[in-house]
Formats: C-alpha cells, sequence, structure tokens
C-alpha cells in the first residue's frame, strides 16, 4: 500500500529515512527501492552511509532498483562500505551495470591494501571484472595469474584458481591462450581449474 501511494509522493517518504529508529529507516528505504523512481535517489544517500549495516544494505538495494546516473554513483559508493558483505553484493550487481562498474571495480582491486582481503571478496571482485569488462579483463587477471615470486609463483593455488574461473568468465584470444597454456600446469589444482574455466569459455 505504501509503495503504491507513495509512488510519485517520495517527499512524504523522505523525511522518515533520517530517523533515529534503524529499522523503520531501513523499512523505509525498502519502500523507496520499490517504488524505484529517480526521486528517491537524493533520500536514500543517508541511508547508504547509515551507522547500521543493516539500513546500508537495504539502502543500496534500493538504489540498484532506481534509474539514473545519480543512483550508479551511490551504488558505486557502496564498493567501499566497511562490512565486506555489502562490498561484495555492490560488486555482483554494479558489474552488471555500465562500463563505468570495469573502471570502479578495477581500481579497488589495483588499490593498496585490496591483496589482503578475504579470498571469497577477491573472487568476487575478480569474477564481477570479468563480467563488467569482458575480454578487456583479462590483461590484468593473466597478469595476477602470473606474477612471480623468486621464480615461482607469487599466489597460491587457491587464487591462482580463483582467477581462472575469472578468466573464464572475462574470456577473449589471450585468457583462451593462457588457460590452455595452464593445462599442462605442474599443479593438479590449477589443471583442473584451467580445464573448468575453458568450458565456461566454450559456453
Amino acid at each position: 500500500l505504501l509503495v503504491e501511494k507513495g509512488s510519485g509522493h517520495v517527499d512524504l517518504l523522505a523525511p522518515h529515512v533520517e530517523d533515529t529508529r534503524w529499522y523503520l529507516v531501513r523499512n523505509v528505504a525498502l519502500i523507496l527501492g520499490e517504488i524505484g523512481d529517480d526521486a528517491a535517489v537524493s533520500s536514500l544517500r543517508s541511508a547508504i552511509v547509515h551507522r547500521d549495516p543493516r539500513v546500508r544494505k537495504e539502502g543500496a538495494r534500493a538504489v540498484s532498483q532506481c534509474a539514473g546516473s545519480n543512483a550508479r554513483g551511490l551504488l558505486a559508493h557502496a564498493l567501499h562500505d566497511p562490512d565486506a558483505g555489502i562490498r561484495r553484493w555492490a560488486a555482483r550487481t554494479f558489474a552488471a551495470d555500465t562500463p563505468a562498474a570495469a573502471q570502479a571495480i578495477r581500481n579497488i582491486i589495483e588499490s593498496e591494501g585490496f591483496e589482503e582481503r578475504d579470498l571469497e571478496e577477491k573472487i568476487d571482485f575478480w569474477e564481477a571484472y570479468a563480467y563488467a569488462a569482458r575480454d578487456r579483463a583479462s590483461s590484468l587477471l593473466i597478469r595476477l595469474l602470473e606474477e612471480k615470486k623468486l621464480w615461482r609463483p607469487k599466489h597460491p593455488e587457491p587464487v591462482r584458481a580463483a582467477l581462472c574461473q575469472a578468466l573464464g568468465i572475462a574470456g577473449g584470444p589471450d585468457a583462451r591462450r593462457t588457460l590452455e597454456r595452464l593445462r599442462n600446469d605442474r599443479s593438479r589444482a590449477i589443471r583442473a581449474a584451467a580445464e573448468n574455466a575453458l568450458e565456461k569459455l566454450t559456453q
């Protein structure tokens, strides 16, 4: 009922985004997202930076349902959220948006400290970048995959296997050549990851 009545009257709901009760702000953000009006985006700015991660997550989800460049800008802000779960969700969601998403995600992958993040988060960002940039993502992913330390692979097997999977998403001739070569890697895990990625690439 509130979605139906609030459509076209976002100004009536906007003041409640500033309420002190986190659950009320979360619910208002949910309603604004269901309305999906570009006029709701400015009202969601405070929800995106709310102290409670449950509000920030609902605010980001609501923004993703709104159209327009302002909405994309706010969604990009969620890529830097203090909460890893929200960052991962934002990367997966933002990847399906515009070419601007590819550069924003790449900037984070190349930022200082990204390498220290949990593997699960790094996988989400690598795959999000592959989806957003497609074969243009291959050069960065291959560089990370082939990094050496004392003539040996810099990254452990789980990291290299995850990068293989991201290459399978990115596709392109460079990705295929790299994965074909990794079919003969000394590591059984990397050989299997390369095979799986090539199968995904073919599909």
